[in-house]
């Protein structure tokens, strides 16, 4: 509705009259009859109003063309691939504990032997130094304290090393190694002779045994052989021992354990895809849970790596550290971390595969330095990581071969709107055109392309055109650029023409997408860039018509007409275009009910056509039956107009933008005026 006509007019007419009538003097005044007419509602109707999204272009005669484009659908990645949940999960018992080699040093002086028995330090002995059986015992403490307190070892070797630095030679050194609170003996060691300057070594076997960091070596026995050449006595000669326990395997124990690494690993994370291979992706969503169970007593630190998933160059890490577990219990460390936006290589370690995540992953004992309580029979870590809810926005490989049923689409639009009736166009071209952003080349099937009118006459578009897969070329990357393909429908190739001229006001799409039906080897594709498709309609306004139906509602506005006895009313209609029309005038209410219809009204004549094309309007006036419009008038609130415009059988006009119809009802009244 765009026009609203004020009609208050009536009273100024009775305000004149009253004046006139007032200054009546006795004497015979002059007087005149007037017609005295005032607009009731008007309307003009231009094509412009019946297109509101298209756009006109002209010619150089006027003539327009009619453009309009309808995007009628589009689908993305989300339809096409996810990357499943993988679950990596590591349960390690402690296989073995590393413990450092323990060594101790202890040196027993000829000083320490002799001094109590008189000698003195340089004396020279000319016969030689006598022979001293059991001359030496003594208890020598080997204090380990300073790295267990108590071990019980599935190997271990105790290794006595004694260096005869004396000036005679030695015989029967025996010793014993005992576990000094227990007192429980380890090893009983024996060196049956040891010459001057020699080293001797005796190996003991642990495996299987307990020892405490407070251990002892119960020297029993040591011969002195003597000598029978001159001897000088120097108390700085000694028999030097050196007791190391090697090789350490603790099963269980309290020590202060070093840092040490307790597994070591690469973990490979492929993807079942089907037939899809990718060599790269680029998420949009992502995260990494971790759940790891501690029952070591010591801190325990985990390094988890994904070398080929970068953020801005920065490959992926995470560090995890479990506090030291309680005494006969464990303790459990849950995280989550941010995988969105990672960029992934999926061609695996050496670079030679597909759908295939190269990880590392190493957890190790950071050592507290304190006195700590492992035990392989009971110590163990467990840890479990899971890469979830993993939607890229970006895939590059061989995709695969898909077939999508896309998402039926109805688009409405008001291109005809207010229109209807027949009329045959002169030529018309519809151009679907579809893009492509995938990375591979795309096949568009349309199963149904069909419109509706307001009458929901459906008819379906055909043509052998219409029945061809449309094939549409691989995007290109870097930056990323649509490939398209159109198709044209015109009056030969199809029955679009059929279609336009049914007025339609809906379209119906439904159709399949074949991605990659060449199955080319590589591509790509993002989750923001996919298949579009639109509609381009281009017609020349250049018609003939067997009834084109124009309608335009406007508002009325009448006050106290109904006092006023002697109205009469007109219908002026003022013809721009080349068409002959016949004009129906409806009456409606508020909710705009029929009230009263004014049809069968005279045949407007068509506009007259100059030589350059243009056209002269042709005025037409008709009589409208006064009898009860008054009253009809006062009950409306609103007119139609409809206007059935035909040309001569066969005939093509064209239209310009200049051209227009006008159509207004005016009310009119005859008075004597006298002054």
């Amino acid at each position: 509705m765009k026009n609203t006509i004020i009609k208050n007019w009536w009273g100024n007419i009775l305000i004149c009259l009253c004046i006139f009538t007032s200054c009546k003097p006795d004497l015979e005044v002059p007087s005149w009859d007037v017609s005295i007419l005032s607009p009731i509602a008007f309307t003009s109707i231009n094509i412009n109003d019946f297109a509101s999204d298209s756009i006109f272009s002209e010619d150089s005669l006027n003539v327009l063309y009619y453009h309009h484009e309808i995007d009628i659908d589009s689908f993305k990645i989300s339809d096409l691939t996810e990357l499943e949940e993988k679950n990596v999960t590591k349960n390690v018992k402690l296989s073995n504990i590393n413990f450092n080699d323990i060594t101790i040093l202890h040196s027993i002086t000829l000083g320490s032997i002799f001094q109590p028995l008189g000698f003195q330090n340089g004396m020279q002995l000319a016969n030689g130094l006598p022979a001293f059986p059991g001359i030496f015992s003594d208890i020598v403490n080997i204090n380990a304290n300073d790295y267990f307190q108590s071990m019980t070892l599935s190997g271990g070797e105790l290794i006595v090393t004694l260096t005869n630095n004396l000036p005679s030679d030695l015989s029967n050194i025996e010793m014993n190694i005992i576990n000094d609170e227990a007192g429980s003996i380890i090893a009983n060691i024996v060196f049956p002779y040891i010459s001057v300057g020699q080293t001797s070594t005796y190996s003991y076997d642990l495996s299987g045994l307990t020892i405490d960091g407070d251990l002892v070596a119960d020297i029993i026995n040591i011969d002195l052989v003597g000598t029978n050449f001159p001897t000088i006595i120097n108390f700085q000669d000694d028999l030097s021992a050196v007791f190391k326990i090697e090789n350490i395997a603790p099963v269980e124990g309290n020590a202060i354990f070093p840092e040490q690494i307790i597994y070591d690993e690469k973990i490979d994370v492929s993807f079942e895809l089907d037939d899809v291979l990718l060599k790269k992706a680029i998420l949009r969503n992502g995260e990494i849970e971790i759940e790891a169970v501690n029952t070591i007593q010591d801190t325990v630190k985990i390094l988890y790596e994904i070398p080929g998933a970068t953020l801005n160059g920065i490959p992926f890490v995470l560090n995890t550290t479990l506090p030291p577990a309680p005494v006969d219990g464990s303790i459990t460390v849950t995280e989550i971390f941010d995988f969105s936006n990672y960029e992934l290589d999926l061609t695996g370690e050496l670079g030679d595969t597909v759908n295939t995540l190269y990880t590392s992953s190493i957890g190790r004992i950071d050592s507290s330095g304190t006195l700590t309580h492992i035990s392989l029979n009971d110590d163990s870590l467990f840890y479990s990581l899971k890469l979830k809810n993993l939607f890229p926005r970006y895939i590059e490989g061989y995709i695969g071969q898909d077939t999508i049923a896309v998402d039926t689409t109805t688009v409405e639009f008001d291109v005809f709107k207010n229109m209807s009736g027949h009329i045959d166009i002169q030529e018309a071209e519809v151009s679907l055109k579809i893009s492509n952003g995938f990375g591979v080349s795309t096949s568009l099937e349309i199963e149904k392309l069909s419109t509706t009118n307001a009458k929901g006459t459906e008819l379906i578009l055909s043509g052998e055109v219409a029945s061809d897969n449309i094939l549409v070329p691989a995007a290109n990357n870097n930056p990323i650029s649509y490939a398209e393909k159109t198709i044209v429908f015109d009056e030969i190739n199809s029955n679009i023409d059929n279609i336009l001229e049914s007025f339609p006001k809906s379209l119906f799409l439904r159709s399949k997408a074949y991605i990659n039906p060449n199955n080319n080897n590589s591509g790509f594709i993002y989750d923001s860039h996919g298949i579009t498709s639109s509609i381009k309609i281009e017609i020349p306004l250049s018609f003939s018509s067997n009834g084109l139906i124009l309608k335009d509602t406007v508002n009325i506005n009448i006050e106290s007409i109904n006092e006023i006895s002697a109205v009469n009313f007109k219908l002026i209609i003022e013809n721009g275009y080349p068409f002959s029309a016949n004009v129906n005038v409806r009456f409606l209410n508020n909710n705009y009910t029929l009230l009263e219809e004014l049809d069968d009204l005279s045949k407007i004549a068509a506009a007259e056509t100059t030589n350059n094309g243009s056209t002269t309007k042709v005025k037409t006036i008709i009589d409208l039956p006064a009898e009860d419009l008054v009253t009809t008038l006062n009950n409306s609130q609103f007119i139609e107009f409809e206007a059935i415009l035909r040309t001569e059988e066969s005939q093509f006009e064209q239209l310009t933008n200049q051209q227009e119809l006008l159509i207004k009802i005016v009310g009119y009244t005859d008075q004597t005026i006298e002054y």
